[in-house]
């Protein structure tokens, strides 16, 4: 018998949500500590628990899970970081995509060489630099609404269709 059926048998529903919700947040509260990560919390936001950061984050990829097709991601959503928020990759892991990245960086925001082929789940707004470089990009498509400086060389980005005009007007660009 599965472990969620005996569960269910021992609660009622109402006890069963409170239960998978607190060991939801202590599977949070783990990683978070196995990752070494420092001065975090674990808040709900609308419906769900993100994490949100209190000063710098430094990821390395290597420590993070790998999914079906060899490619690691983040298994947990962040919500705000009020540092800067880094995935740290040599060139040999392969991240899926930014999914469940921060909403908002107050610091830098650093994925480079991490193989990122979309920047699905990027941040909207970085307040300071955003450095995605040395990854296989071939669109603007995805980039932050705001950020201090965007920094994307070294990706197979070949034009500038996709990025508005009044993007480029207001940040800086590296490419």
């Amino acid at each position: 018998m599965k472990l969620t059926a005996i569960f269910k048998q021992k609660l009622n529903e109402s006890d069963w949500e409170k239960e998978h919700e607190r060991l939801h947040i202590q599977e949070m509260k783990d990683w978070i500590q196995k990752m070494r990560i420092q001065n975090t919390r674990v808040v709900k936001e609308g419906n769900e628990w993100v994490i949100n950061g209190d000063s710098n984050v430094k990821i390395r990829a290597d420590d993070l899970p790998l999914d079906g097709d060899n490619k690691c991601y983040l298994p947990f959503k962040f919500g705000e970081v009020n540092g800067d928020f880094v995935i740290i990759g040599n060139g040999r892991e392969k991240l899926k995509s930014l999914e469940n990245g921060p909403l908002s960086v107050y610091g830098n925001y650093k994925a480079a060489n991490l193989w990122l082929d979309n920047l699905k789940g990027m941040a909207g707004v970085v307040h300071n630099e955003c450095d995605l470089s040395h990854n296989v990009l071939t669109e603007w498509s995805g980039i932050p609404s705001q950020c201090g400086k965007l920094i994307i060389h070294h990706n197979k980005i070949e034009s500038f269709t996709g990025i508005s005009k009044d993007w480029l007007m207001g940040n800086s660009l590296v490419c």
